[in-house]
């Protein structure tokens, strides 16, 4: 079977990628190479053509060196060979010291910016509307609370759900619309953990509304995420009103329950109970907090 003659520029490119996959001291090689290939020549030129460059070829050398070392930060130190050995260990490591410095700031700087652009960072808001969970509700219920905000100056609506960030805000930009001087927020993570709620500042959040998701598990998600957020909310002295919306009857008393004192359900009122005197009229529905929109099941 005849072999296939491969063309020496593809071999070439093979061979050097290659070199660059065993790491990163093949890539320092390679750099080195590559500068010492451009500046080299490039001080011979300089030396070569200065009318006042010393006439013996050794002067001429130690020109060039010199030149290369001021260049590449290489010390460029003339003299004995101990002279310039040390020249040249003082510029590496000074040229080690600040590549990591670099590297680190650079290593730094991308986390930070990866953790932002996942929605990993604390919300720091005062008065501000929390939407746990995601549905085809969030948009309604996003677009009511940025109606509702609309004449406040620092209104805010943060969206905690298990999606992207970014697809989130995608999202709510395409089927809310323009939000005004309300600033929508998006953090990423579970809802039913008491360490991501944190993200929300639940704490100091003018209200919160719990959402099912369109999972056939979605009433139980919103009970545990109403006890991870009580868990969130545990020691605070104040706590927001607790909005939750449940699709079973059968998980309306675990999430009150779960919710605590401050729980509230979309429409409930409270039941006449056999203590009250008879004829007294049944107490009227309990408020909503402002600013909440009206769920419907």
């Amino acid at each position: 079977m005849a072999q296939r003659r491969t063309p020496f520029g593809d071999r070439a490119r093979y061979w050097f990628d290659s070199t660059l996959a065993r790491g990163a001291s093949a890539l320092v090689g390679w750099m080195a190479l590559l500068c010492l290939a451009i500046v080299v020549p490039a001080s011979a030129v300089l030396v070569w053509t200065d009318p006042d460059a010393p006439a013996p070829l050794t002067g001429r050398l130690a020109e060039v060196w010199r030149l290369t070392g001021e260049t590449l930060r290489l010390g460029g130190a003339t003299g004995t060979p101990l002279r310039v050995t040390t020249s040249v260990l003082l510029a590496l490591v000074a040229l080690l010291y600040v590549s990591t410095l670099v590297g680190l700031i650079t290593t730094t700087l991308t986390e930070r910016l990866t953790a932002l652009r996942r929605g990993r960072s604390t919300v720091l808001e005062q008065g501000h509307a929390v939407v746990l969970g995601w549905s085809e509700q969030v948009f309604t219920v996003v677009s009511e609370l940025v109606a509702a905000g609309a004449n406040q100056r620092r209104a805010a609506v943060v969206v905690l759900a298990d999606r992207d960030k970014t697809a989130m805000e995608e999202a709510l930009s395409t089927k809310v619309g323009p939000v005004g001087r309300t600033r929508l927020i998006c953090r990423s993570g579970p809802t039913t953990d008491p360490a991501v709620l944190t993200l929300t500042s639940p704490a100091t959040a003018g209200v919160v509304l719990v959402l099912p998701h369109d999972e056939p598990d979605a009433d139980a998600d919103v009970v545990k995420t109403l006890l991870a957020l009580r868990a969130a909310l545990a020691g605070e002295a104040s706590r927001p009103p607790v909005v939750a919306a449940v699709r079973d009857d059968r998980y309306r008393l675990a999430a009150c329950l779960a919710a605590g004192p401050g729980g509230r359900r979309p429409g409930e009122r409270h039941r006449h109970r056999p203590a009250d005197r008879p004829g007294r009229p049944p107490p009227r529905a309990l408020p909503r907090p402002p600013g909440t929109p009206r769920l419907r099941r």
